[in-house]
């Protein structure tokens, strides 16, 4: 039987190195994530929109959820986020049926900024 030329407590030593490098590459939040973030926050201070997330933004899924919580405020406020031009809004119809069944259905009617 031959002997093995290398440690194993190198190779785990080293398996957990890589293990630790990727999982802290993959919390730290990208480059575009960070712009979009700063971008709505400015948004938000020029529109007047509370800034205020409830957390510290320091990991890829802080930086997700501020995200969303700015955009859903603004869109509270009825500004643009997408800069698109154009208005979203949603539609409720209700149908009732002549045997008595009802029912109600979600439309988003998107139109211009002018209509």
């Amino acid at each position: 039987m031959t002997k093995l030329n290398h440690s194993r407590y190198l190779d785990y030593g080293a398996k957990m190195t890589g293990e630790y490098a990727y999982e802290r590459a993959k919390h730290t939040p990208t480059h575009k994530q960070k712009k979009f973030y700063y971008r709505l926050y400015a948004m938000c201070k020029e529109h007047e929109v509370d800034t205020d997330v409830g957390f510290y933004t320091k990991t890829r899924a802080d930086y997700a959820l501020a995200i969303d919580k700015l955009i859903k405020r603004l869109q509270e406020k009825g500004v643009d986020v997408k800069g698109n031009g154009k208005n979203a809004g949603l539609m409720l119809i209700n149908n009732t049926r002549l045997d008595g069944t009802y029912a109600i259905k979600q439309r988003i009617i998107i139109s211009d900024k002018n209509d």
